[in-house]
């Protein structure tokens, strides 16, 4: 039987690019571990040999969050306290401003 949320705790967040990151939302907050991606990148751009603008929207900031911890997101309304950069020696808070993808054991998250 396949428990996609505990695969997700014991696989992925375990593979040392796990970081301690904090998940607010109503309720109050909780001590997390997420996968954190970074980049500089904010759009893809398509359609560029016919000359057309349509983009995908790439966030600075993306981070995987287990559905353990984090059930259910709200957008807009939840936030992620985590670091900004590698090397930085605290935390940022950052807004859930979208859900890239989500399954039963993880949501990837778009933070602004």
């Amino acid at each position: 039987m396949f428990n996609f949320a505990a695969d997700m705790d014991n696989i992925f967040l375990n593979s040392g690019f796990e970081e301690d990151a904090t998940y607010v939302n109503t309720s109050g907050s909780t001590a997390i571990k997420a996968v954190i991606f970074r980049t500089t990148e904010s759009t893809i751009n398509f359609n560029t040999r016919q000359g057309g603008t349509e983009a995908a929207r790439k966030y600075k900031i993306e981070a995987y969050v287990s559905r353990t911890y984090v059930p259910i997101v709200k957008v807009n309304a939840d936030k992620i306290l985590c670091k900004r950069f590698p090397g930085d020696s605290a935390n940022s808070t950052f807004n859930v401003v979208g859900v890239i993808t989500a399954d039963e054991g993880a949501y990837r998250l778009g933070l602004a």
